[in-house]
């Protein structure tokens, strides 16, 4: 009686602790699933991309012996010119035998003050997310920062102009007042009364070469373009977020006669 009492203590303790022991669920599935790495979210500065990984999840066969794909969708709260993605058709291939694949998001760097645009990534619900239930890593947002800052120009510009021809050791700097003529147009008085350039007459109170007057046009690219008083062109580049002009006169000193074909270039710096 004694011995049947120690056998009936010792099953009861092994059925308690074994009451007791967490149960290991597993994920099963009967086809294979395309599930996100992470689905956190990433932020990215235009004109930068993004590549998201998806990962493969196979059967009970335990291979990808004949490829698999998965469809995707793509929502934002922005402009779909703002950015773009890979692969194009909304369809994502593992090919056969591989594991990996990766959608790309990339920004469009659009050169116009829109603010950041959201997008959301999101696997279709048959075949995707763990175990291809479309309830877990099956959603992803991309958040593409807008690098651009508005046009506005300053009323005071510094400005620096050289010539290698006329002032070897660098140019003065000057500072000038522009007349803004539009959105797009700003018009440059000389820096200093004249319209001509100093050193061609070898004038001792100016060591350097000063913009003529002229007008600076501001394109659609950001590129510049313009004219100077004697009718020769102008072409160079506009900063929006330092508000910085950088550009190139040709054949600046050609009206006097005095080296023809030497081009002077200069910039200006928004003073703030």
């Amino acid at each position: 009686m004694k011995n049947n009492f120690k056998y009936l203590i010792a099953l009861f303790t092994v059925v308690l602790f074994t009451s007791c022991e967490e149960e290991l669920k597993t994920w099963e599935s009967s086809a294979p699933f395309a599930q996100l790495v992470s689905d956190a979210t990433v932020t990215i500065t235009e004109p930068n991309s993004v590549s998201i990984p998806v990962i493969l999840g196979v059967d009970a066969s335990g291979t990808n012996s004949s490829g698999f794909s998965i469809g995707f969708t793509v929502t934002s709260d922005g402009d779909s010119s703002r950015y773009t993605i890979a692969p194009a058709d909304g369809i994502l291939t593992f090919d056969p035998n591989s594991y990996e694949a990766s959608i790309t998001v990339s920004g469009v760097d659009n050169i116009v003050t829109d603010g950041d645009v959201s997008i959301t990534i999101t696997l279709d619900q048959a075949g995707g997310g763990v175990a291809g239930e479309g309830n877990f890593l099956v959603s992803k947002t991309v958040i593409v920062a807008d690098d651009d800052c508005p046009t506005v120009f300053a009323a005071s510009y510094n400005g620096n102009t050289s010539n290698s021809g006329y002032c070897p050791t660098g140019c003065s700097p000057y500072t000038i007042t522009p007349q803004v003529l539009s959105d797009t147009e700003l018009y440059l008085e000389t820096a200093w009364g004249y319209t001509y350039i100093s050193a061609v007459y070898s004038n001792s109170n100016y060591d350097g070469l000063y913009l003529n007057a002229g007008i600076l046009e501001l394109n659609a690219d950001f590129s510049v373009s313009g004219i100077d008083q004697y009718g020769y062109t102008m072409t160079g580049d506009y900063v929006a977020c330092s508000d910085t002009w950088t550009y190139t006169w040709d054949d600046q000193l050609a009206p006097f006669g005095r080296n023809k074909g030497v081009d002077v270039t200069g910039t200006l710096v928004g003073i703030k």
